[in-house]
């Protein structure tokens, strides 16, 4: 049932975009034609004022520096979380909770994730840096 409702609201985001995307362009014509009736001639700049597109979230440029900047939070973040795993895993072996072999694999797989977190601090100095 939920899948459904997911799949079925889906659906609709879409189609709604769709619809507010045709209903933009049919109001772009309208104008344009209402311009055309009334004054019998098309002023160029007028014409690319209304059919000019909407500026876009995908089509800007970002800023140099967002890249090396969220790479080195993401890897500050895995550098804290295998550290928070590592004190987790060595209380659960110091109580019993969990045998020393099992606490061991949690703290090496702990490792693993300080490495990458450790990787990605230093491959963001590749990257351009923000302007300051």
């Amino acid at each position: 049932m939920g899948a459904a409702a997911f799949w079925i609201s889906l659906a609709l985001v879409v189609i709604a975009a769709m619809f507010f995307r045709w209903r933009s362009e049919q109001t772009k014509h309208e104008t344009l034609r209402q311009i055309v009736e009334k004054t019998g001639q098309v002023n160029e700049a007028q014409l690319k004022s209304v059919f000019e597109p909407a500026p876009s979230v995908f089509n800007r440029v970002p800023p140099p520096g967002g890249g090396s900047r969220a790479m080195r939070i993401i890897g500050l973040l895995m550098i804290f979380i295998a550290a928070g795993t590592v004190i987790q895993f060595t209380v659960l072996g110091w109580t019993g909770v969990q045998p020393w072999s099992r606490a061991l694999v949690g703290c090496g797989s702990a490792s693993i994730v300080a490495l990458i977190g450790l990787g990605l601090i230093l491959g963001s100095r590749i990257l351009p840096q923000p302007q300051r």
